[in-house]
């Protein structure tokens, strides 16, 4: 599958490697010199988070070869109604990308490491990738004040 998109300006193809998978990511530049964000997004998964993580991480490093990650933590379940304890990270990366852009390209990663949306319903989370944050702008305020957030912002 390739797909290309082309603005008034340039042309810019994106190309990430998965192991059995390539996807390929054509963000719409209008800008010669394109504004540069920086986002800060949270990792977690509370089944089989030692493979899902890594994998995760792969992926996001082909997307974002600036990414920075915290140490991983293990917390207790927030909100829902599990036993299984989750791996959670926090990340920061810089990218040209619009937020759209960015949440279209977490959920697409979500979406191949098998995230589902009945897992809302089993609390079996393989993988969930959350923006938190672009700039300046918090966009998920509750998880922003998280401790294990605060903690893992430290190291990033």
């Amino acid at each position: 599958m390739y797909k290309k998109c082309t603005s008034l300006c340039r042309e810019m193809t994106i190309k990430f490697v998965v192991p059995t998978k390539m996807f390929y990511f054509a963000p719409h530049i209008t800008s010669a010199h394109p504004m540069e964000h920086t986002y800060w997004i949270c990792l977690g998964s509370n089944h089989e988070p030692h493979t899902h993580i890594p994998k995760a991480q792969a992926i996001l490093k082909q997307q974002f070869p600036n990414i920075r990650f915290a140490p991983e933590e293990e917390t207790s379940p927030i909100g829902i109604n599990s036993s299984a304890m989750f791996v959670n990270q926090v990340a920061l990366f810089r990218s040209s990308l619009s937020i759209d852009e960015i949440k279209a390209q977490l959920k697409q990663t979500e979406t191949y490491l098998g995230r589902r949306p009945e897992h809302k319903i089993t609390h079996l989370i393989c993988i969930d990738i959350d923006l938190l944050r672009c700039d300046g702008q918090i966009l998920k305020p509750n998880d922003w004040q998280r401790d294990y957030v605060q903690r893992g912002l430290k190291h990033v």
